[in-house]
């Protein structure tokens, strides 16, 4: 190629272009590298507005790749920082390797100078002299500095090599040599952070112009609204694509690779958009999904909860997860009412699996026997201390815990979060069947075969050896002795031992026994357990009222005056269940202590008397 076309060439590039060029070919190095092609390199640097002359000590092609270049000088690691004052682009590793880092004086001219102190006193003063900051060293022992060390390594050769006639000469050039680095490199700190600045600009400029060319695209191929409707965070992941912050223009045959990519996120953000629409919808179907739910039993019913239905039947999640703009009414729901039967007979299936085997874990049941048809399977106790009885257990929701894990979608989450209070809690119930085993064994029955309904038949009373007091007996039930030892406001931190009371202790507690029922009764009666079999179902909690609040709600709204349990009020499924309490026989030489000084309560109340034990 003839040399005036090259000339013409090179006399257009600049010198990031000449530094790329010597990158590409072997011969192209060598070329762009002698003497020879130092014009080239000059030519390129006057392209560039504002860059200051090549210092006397650096090349062309070594001030080009200091100014352009964004590599380390030393280790080649990405670098945006240069050392103007000594014509280097160092990274941080290697600015620490350079430089006389945290040195102590005592041991400056040792490991650094080579040097043994004391030392020739005008080699110190030299140094002083033409080095800034080096004269702290002498000021305060243990003073710390940095100071570059090539440069003072070159001082000491060639001050030790000179004459003393020389020295001052010396120290003039070096001074005078320092004060034109000085100036230069702060004219070159001026037009390095002037470069950075418009190459920003430049680069922020093409990345715009880029953004705008792939979405005029877009919009041809119809995603323009839907880019209008994107939100500002997505808007903003948008520019962060690697797709789009590139400086580069767009062309076609880069469109063309990027495209799948842009019209995948684009349907990925209107998924999204449409997500958000969905989001406050689905409160208020989820919402009306609990009306409906409530409205299909009744209140003394075991039935599913609402949470259950939105995440086991599939049937409401094609009703209730349709887009945004898509109406959804309690006649949708309704639709739902022959499928209901087979989701239940499912749901108690699946509740009768699951608490059998936790009562097999607790007592080797036979085979062929209902785990849950025994007597050891009265009780399940929650880890919120919460004991429950079966099948009411299968409602129980536990006040602790309501965390349902990561949710796969947003359907999922929102039915976990708007709907998880009133959901079962079983994974945390336990059963208590080796306690209750334990009892049953002390009435002397046999707790593999025998059922709830034959305990209760049985004439045997228990007592707890360890709550008892010398002329003291608690008598217990097996009812009350589970509720003894099971119940949270009085468990034992102890092994509970039974004993089986004689036959005369049985018979002596009877009207006591009597009595404890009839409190009991009375007590359970005035707590809101009760619901109304008339009134529909609105929420989970309305009308579950008093007995006698009830009674004047049936006789004021529905003229009952006198209504039956069953058909006219009913006691609310998933309530606390009645409780049995232990009665006392109590010695005439019982002196008492202060455990037990509300004894006089139990008297006054007929649940304790006294008997000669």
């Amino acid at each position: 190629m003839p040399l005036d076309i090259i000339d013409e060439v090179f006399s257009q590039l600049l010198p990031l272009d000449l530094l790329h060029l010597a990158q590409t070919t072997k011969e192209f190095r060598a070329f762009l590298m002698t003497r020879g092609a130092s014009r080239y390199w000059k030519v390129a640097r006057r392209n560039v507005e504002g860059l200051p002359d090549c210092p006397e000590d650096l090349s062309e092609p070594e001030y080009a790749n200091l100014a352009f270049s964004n590599r380390c000088n030393n280790c080649l690691k990405l670098c945006q920082k240069v050392r103007w004052s000594i014509g280097q682009r160092l990274c941080a590793k290697c600015t620490r390797d350079y430089d006389s880092t945290d040195r102590p004086y005592d041991r400056f001219y040792e490991v650094m100078l080579g040097l043994t102190w004391p030392c020739d006193v005008s080699l110190h003063v030299a140094l002083s002299f033409a080095f800034e900051g080096f004269e702290e060293l002498r000021v305060i022992k243990r003073r710390k500095c940095r100071i570059e060390l090539p440069e003072i390594t070159a001082f000491k050769d060639k001050w030790i090599g000179l004459s003393q006639e020389a020295h001052l000469q010396f120290l003039k050039l070096v001074r005078d040599k320092q004060a034109t680095d000085e100036k230069h490199a702060r004219l070159c700190d001026i037009w390095y952070n002037s470069y950075k600045a418009a190459r920003s600009d430049h680069l922020n400029a093409s990345r715009k112009s880029r953004r705008k060319s792939i979405y005029e695209k877009l919009e041809t191929l119809g995603w323009g609204d839907e880019f209008d409707k994107m939100s500002h965070v997505r808007l903003v992941r948008f520019t962060r694509l690697p797709e789009v912050k590139q400086p580069t223009v767009l062309t076609d045959r880069i469109w063309k690779r990027i495209e799948p990519q842009m019209v995948a996120y684009m349907e990925e953000s209107k998924a999204e958009r449409l997500l958000e629409l969905q989001r406050p919808c689905l409160a208020d179907r989820f919402e009306l999904l609990k009306k409906v739910v409530l409205n299909m039993h009744r209140a003394d019913e075991v039935f599913p909860f609402a949470l259950d239905f939105a995440l086991s039947l599939t049937e409401v999640r094609q009703i209730i997860d349709v887009p945004h703009d898509v109406k959804v009414t309690e006649e949708d729901l309704m639709t739902l009412l022959p499928v209901v039967p087979k989701f239940l007979e499912d749901w108690k299936r699946k509740g009768a699996s699951h608490f059998s085997e936790l009562v097999k874990r607790d007592v080797p049941v036979p085979d062929g026997i209902d785990p849950l048809s025994l007597a050891v399977a009265t009780i399940f106790k929650c880890d919120c201390r919460i004991m429950k009885t079966y099948p009411d257990v299968l409602l129980h929701r536990c006040g602790l815990y309501w965390s349902y894990g990561k949710c796969e979608d947003q359907y999922t989450e929102a039915a976990s979060n708007l709907l998880q209070y009133g959901s079962q809690s079983w994974a945390r119930c336990k059963a208590v069947a080796g306690d209750i085993k334990n009892i049953i064994e002390a009435c002397g029955e046999d707790p593999l075969q025998v059922t709830a309904s034959h305990m209760d038949s049985v004439d045997a009373r228990v007592t707890c050896l360890p709550c008892n007091k010398p002329g003291l007996q608690r008598i217990m039930t097996w009812r009350a002795a589970v509720d003894h030892k099971c119940n949270p406001d009085f468990s034992h931190y102890q092994e509970a031992k039974w004993e089986k009371v004689s036959e005369a202790h049985c018979i002596a507690v009877k009207d006591l026994e009597v009595t404890s029922k009839g409190l009991v009764r009375a007590a359970y009666e005035s707590s809101s357990v009760f619901a109304c079999a008339h009134c529909p179902r609105s929420d989970l909690n309305k009308g579950h009222v008093s007995l006698s609040t009830l009674k004047r709600h049936l006789l004021e709204s529905h003229e009952i005056p006198e209504p039956s349990n069953e058909k006219d009020y009913v006691r609310h499924a998933g309530g606390p269940s009645m409780i049995c309490r232990p009665v006392f026989l109590i010695s005439p030489d019982y002196n008492g202590d202060v455990y037990y000084e509300n004894m006089s309560g139990y008297l006054a109340r007929g649940e304790a008397k006294v008997y000669d034990i």
